[in-house]
């Protein structure tokens, strides 16, 4: 029993270990070996581009053109097409086809079931048709001979309404003239003082609202000043908070270990290999004298691959440049553990952190 109890231990552990050395060694491939890219644009008589980048033999694979005006471009994963720019449309096209036939054989089908229901309902109607008619015709008789009861009655009733009316109307004209009446006498007893008291109130009215104005417009620019005065003292209390943030030493060390490491990440991405024919001109001597100055600062990193022909009479630009490159993460690795094992980047950190809150 207990040989095979080690024995099945023993396995699995082969096992684990195995998966173990299969991830190690995964990680390892993904650690070390670059992803490779390449670059190529020509600008003669059309524009052209082209970047092909892939991973282990081509294991992920990815390109991307352009060429008269149409991106194209292509995903593989082990040879097996992920992604194509020229699938989608016959993907389309597809799918719009079936649409298609789907929806004129629902229409083909309503059509069918509409001229059948249409068929059945002329059908019930012309049966019925007959007895309608002879229905209808003893009905009308009888509607004529109520209608004409219905309206002798009516005429005798709007007789007797009309003469109530008439008498409610004269009463009602009647008091409306005794109350103009007396509306006019109570008017004329106003006197005079009334009216001078009510003037002297309106103008005493006024002169107390533009006081209030006033009041209300030096509190506002009083208000406002000291408003002035605190962003003025805050932009000056922010100001030296930068400052000081700036000009501390441990902070220039962590400022100064990032743009180290950016740049050590540049220089990696970086195409290595890069080859040009540039003929350029900007159609002003001055102007192209001072782009071909701004280039020649790169000379050192390329040299003989590139060559600059500058046009110093005429507005051009034409040529191709092709560049390669790689990227090796295990190096973009180390780069950014260094840099965040830096006490002094640790530190610039936690005062970035103080200087946000205060601010």
């Amino acid at each position: 029993m207990l040989h095979i109890l080690f024995f099945i231990l023993k396995t699995i552990g082969i096992i684990l270990i195995s998966i173990l050395g299969i991830l190690l060694i995964l990680a390892l491939i993904v650690l070390f070996v670059p992803i490779r890219y390449q670059v190529e644009a020509k600008k003669y008589e059309d524009i052209q581009g082209y970047v092909k980048v892939h991973w282990i033999l081509r294991i992920l694979y990815f390109r991307l053109k352009y060429e008269k005006e149409k991106i194209q471009y292509q995903f593989r994963i082990f040879g097996f097409i992920i992604k194509d720019s020229h699938r989608p449309e016959k993907i389309k096209s597809q799918k719009s086809k079936r649409v298609k036939k789907t929806k004129s054989k629902r229409k083909h089908s309503k059509e069918i079931k509409r001229s059948k229901k249409v068929a059945k309902i002329e059908k019930g109607e012309n049966k019925h048709t007959a007895l309608d008619i002879r229905n209808n015709e003893g009905l009308d008789i009888r509607e004529n001979e109520e209608k004409s009861n219905v309206s002798s009655e009516n005429e005798e009733q709007n007789k007797n309404i009309q003469g109530n009316n008439e008498k409610t109307k004269s009463i009602r004209e009647n008091d409306i003239k005794d109350y103009q009446k007396k509306t006019n006498l109570e008017n004329k007893k106003i006197s005079i003082w009334e009216k001078l008291r009510s003037k002297v109130y309106n103008f005493y009215q006024k002169i107390k609202n533009i006081i209030a104005k006033i009041q209300t417009f030096f509190n506002r620019l009083k208000l406002k000043l000291i408003e002035l005065n605190l962003t003025r003292e805050s932009i000056i209390y922010r100001f030296h908070l930068i400052k000081t943030f700036l000009t501390d030493e441990i902070n220039k060390a962590g400022i100064k270990k990032i743009w180290l490491s950016i740049k050590k990440i540049t220089r990696h991405i970086f195409p290595k290999r890069v080859e040009a024919n540039i003929h350029f001109g900007t159609g002003d001597p001055c102007s192209t004298g001072q782009v071909l100055g701004v280039i020649s600062l790169t000379y050192h990193l390329y040299q003989k691959s590139v060559k600059i022909i500058p046009d110093f009479n005429e507005e051009i630009l034409e040529g191709h440049i092709n560049a390669k490159g790689r990227i090796r993460l295990f190096t973009l690795a180390i780069i950014c553990i260094k840099l965040l094992l830096d006490k002094n980047f640790k530190q610039l950190l936690k005062s970035y952190q103080e200087l946000k809150e205060e601010l």
